[in-house]
């Protein structure tokens, strides 16, 4: 066997390797694709299941506790109107009174976030402004909205993970950030939403969250994730210590009776600054 005979059958058993590695990575990116599919179909189910929870949970406290809270409020109030109730008695059933109306106002509040009902009444736009509105009463914090106009509804399961992404990351601002601003800009550029939600607090190094992230990951930056990849879309996270934080939510536009979209847009990641 000559020299060029030794080479071409060198080439070959190159060119045979390369096939068989090229099958497997084949093999394994298909593999890959069905883990994330079922990995996806498994938050799609979790995040129903905790959405069915939750408006079942916030029915029960507006039904039942808060109704019950009322009655005993009125109950008291009867007493008031009793002749003779000395002035300390009367005093401390009025505190009473203001403890129960507290009470009733904390119960409604915690109601409305569990299970908005002015996101299924109204939209997504409304439901965003009275959980900004409620943000800025509660943390003081200025908070600059921007919004676009959509012409139709968005899709159920569309204004649902835009709701809670909002809601968990003015959420971490309160927690966390201790900023003094927040801006929010919601818009759409042909077949794609975004939702960026910038504050100016105390941020923090994504290198050292990416080291605790793979000994425990945040529950509320999963859960965001999680609600962008259920509807098709990504999440970024761009952050530097003493430069804030910014949440980018991309996701494909859809209104309703479309359902979810097939097409997916690209997974995002944490990045460092801006």
């Amino acid at each position: 066997m000559d020299s060029q005979e030794r080479n071409e059958k060198h080439i070959s058993q190159l060119l045979a390797e390369i096939r068989r590695q090229v099958r497997q990575i084949e093999k394994l990116e298909c593999e890959r694709r069905r883990v994330d599919e079922a990995l996806r179909g498994f938050s799609k189910q979790i995040i129903e299941t905790q959405e069915l929870e939750r408006t079942r949970v916030a029915r029960e406290l507006q039904e039942s506790i808060a109704q019950m809270l009322v009655a005993v409020k009125y109950k008291i109030q009867s007493f008031s109107r009793i002749r003779g109730v000395r002035e300390d008695v009367l005093r401390r059933i009025q505190e009473a009174e203001k403890l129960l109306d507290n009470a009733i106002k904390e119960v409604c509040r915690i109601s409305h976030a569990l299970r908005p009902s002015i996101l299924d009444e109204l939209g997504l736009i409304p439901a965003l402004d009275s959980l900004g509105d409620e943000f800025r009463e509660r943390t003081r914090i200025h908070l600059d909205v921007r919004y676009c106009t959509f012409k139709e509804r968005l899709s159920s399961q569309l204004e649902l993970a835009l709701y809670r992404i909002f809601q968990e990351a003015l959420s971490n601002v309160e927690k966390h950030s201790a900023a003094r601003r927040v801006k929010v800009r919601l818009s759409r550029r042909g077949a794609t939403i975004r939702l960026a939600i910038k504050d100016d607090g105390k941020g923090f190094d994504p290198i050292s969250l990416r080291a605790r992230k793979r000994r425990k990951p945040g529950l509320g930056l999963m859960d965001m994730r999680h609600r962008s990849e259920f509807v098709g879309g990504s999440l970024i996270v761009r952050a530097a210590t003493g430069k804030g934080t910014e949440i980018l939510v991309r996701t494909p536009y859809h209104v309703r009776g479309d359902g979810v979209p097939k097409k997916r847009v690209k997974k995002g990641k944490i990045k460092d600054g801006y």
